[in-house]
């Protein structure tokens, strides 16, 4: 009887040596989701842009590698955040920033074809907002969808067969905001 009580105590305490160890993967993974929703530099017009790129890179690279230290942790974690919903986050978020960044790179020539106001920064700014669309105009202002402020898996749905390019779809509450 002992023996069994003993061996039923150490699964406890695995389990919750592990339980520990994914919230933790998944605080990380968190707040680096969270920085991808912010503008990394003081200005906007006059940004290098390769400085945001690497700063929302590294970002990204971190959180894939909580996706993956997720699943070498338990990969049968059957928890509202297991890991393949993470990388799956973490493809849409990349390809979030990519569409940013060429639209970033699109709009600043355009503004720079207009050089008669390139001396007022802040209507330049104001001019670049206009352009940009809701979420990207959120990333710059820094304002954090709400799934990732409040840590909760973000409503994904997995219905890739209704769309035409084959992909998987983000549901339409992805972006709200607090």
């Amino acid at each position: 009887m002992r023996i069994l009580l003993d061996d039923v105590n150490r699964l406890q305490k695995n389990r919750i040596i592990k339980r520990d160890a994914i919230i933790e993967v998944q605080a990380h993974f968190f707040e680096h989701m969270e920085q991808l929703y912010t503008w990394p530099l003081d200005t906007f017009t006059f940004a290098q842009a390769a400085k945001a790129q690497d700063y929302w890179t590294h970002h990204i690279r971190e959180a894939e590698r909580c996706a993956y230290r997720a699943e070498t942790i338990d990969p049968d974690h059957y928890g509202d955040l297991r890991y393949d919903v993470m990388c799956e986050i973490v493809i849409l978020e990349s390809r979030r920033i990519k569409e940013f960044m060429t639209a970033f790179h699109h709009y600043r020539e355009m503004i720079y074809a207009d050089a008669v106001h390139m001396e007022n920064e802040s209507y330049c700014d104001n001019i670049f907002l206009s352009y940009l669309d809701d979420i990207q105009s959120n990333v710059i202002r820094k304002i954090i969808p709400a799934w990732i402020t409040e840590t909760r898996r973000p409503p994904l749905t997995w219905y890739g067969f209704l769309h035409k390019h084959d992909e998987r779809l983000l549901a339409p509450e992805y972006y709200d905001y607090n």
